[in-house]
């Protein structure tokens, strides 16, 4: 039986990024990033004209922003950090990184890439995008890793370019069942309303802050390592493995942000408050780490 989850994702940045799949072309487009026009993964809307071509204006400015979409898909998955941030309008940037400079933004993202956090991504869903002279949205779906996410990405045209200015997180849709597991902080630490469950085919955590300042929430997969070897990892403020990473978001002061996780293998699961992956690596405190066991 299918449902509908509501879980606010929050990309963090994370500019999750489409993977690098073929969407047909059949017109011209209007304006493509030009801050780094000579990054191979950044594809050229005027060079996908056809000499026959008769679409109308807004035409032109819909396959751009797909054709921009693209571009950012394989500028993620491609690792080139730097042509993605010249995509993204800079108060973006500076929102997501802290850093309004490209440069910057892009060392932190090959950072998070090397602890785990930007692997490759796939495209589950894209729709019609829409557009007017001045800015511009598509919805899409992607699974990065085990993580789901539906969102709707915006673009602004400025310095005749489509910029990714924003994203708005929607509520997943499951084609299977799904179960919620609050997971709540406060001034005591991290706890989790059930510690245990069979996996329906989606989980869904939601993290809950009750504190009155920002908090980020990482949830990393035992896997190999035993729940000690993670936990004693992120108590000693080291990296653990870099393939025990499942995903990551940040709660505001006083509000609730989710994950939503599909096809999790049975195992063991630490959720971890505190952990920002876009940050040097701190030590973090053993009564905000809880584990949450999944059974087939």
């Amino acid at each position: 039986m299918a449902i509908r989850a509501h879980i606010l994702v929050v990309l963090t940045f994370c500019i999750v990024v489409l993977s690098a799949v073929a969407l047909s072309h059949d017109a011209a487009g209007q304006g493509t990033p030009g801050a780094n026009p000579t990054a191979s993964c950044i594809e050229d809307a005027d060079q996908q004209a056809s000499p026959a071509a008769t679409q109308s204006e807004q035409a032109d400015r819909r396959l751009a922003i797909v054709i921009t979409t693209e571009s950012l898909v394989r500028c993620r998955n491609s690792e080139d950090w730097t042509a993605l941030a010249s995509m993204m309008l800079p108060t973006l940037v500076q929102t997501q990184f802290g850093t309004a400079v490209s440069a910057a933004a892009a060392e932190i993202m090959s950072n998070m890439h090397d602890a785990g956090f930007f692997g490759q991504i796939e495209v589950e869903t894209i729709g019609e995008p829409t557009a007017t002279p001045a800015s511009g949205s598509i919805n899409l779906t992607v699974l990065d890793g085990h993580v789901l996410l539906r969102q709707e990405w915006l673009y602004v045209f400025e310095q005749d370019a489509w910029l990714l200015s924003g994203i708005v997180d929607l509520a997943p849709l499951f084609d299977v069942n799904a179960v919620g597991i609050p997971i709540t902080l406060d001034a005591n630490g991290l706890t989790a309303f059930r510690g245990q469950l069979v996996n329906p085919g989606a989980v869904v955590f939601d993290f809950v802050n009750s504190l009155d300042q920002p908090v980020s929430f990482a949830v990393f997969e035992t896997g190999g390592e035993t729940s000690s070897d993670v936990r004693s990892a992120l108590i000693q403020g080291v990296l653990p493995n870099p393939g025990s990473v499942i995903g990551w978001t940040e709660a505001p002061a006083g509000e609730t942000r989710g994950i939503a996780l599909v096809d999790l293998p049975a195992g063991n699961y630490l959720i971890v408050a505190g952990y920002d992956p876009r940050l040097p690596i701190e030590a973090v405190d053993a009564n905000e780490i809880v584990q949450v066991s999944i059974e087939d």
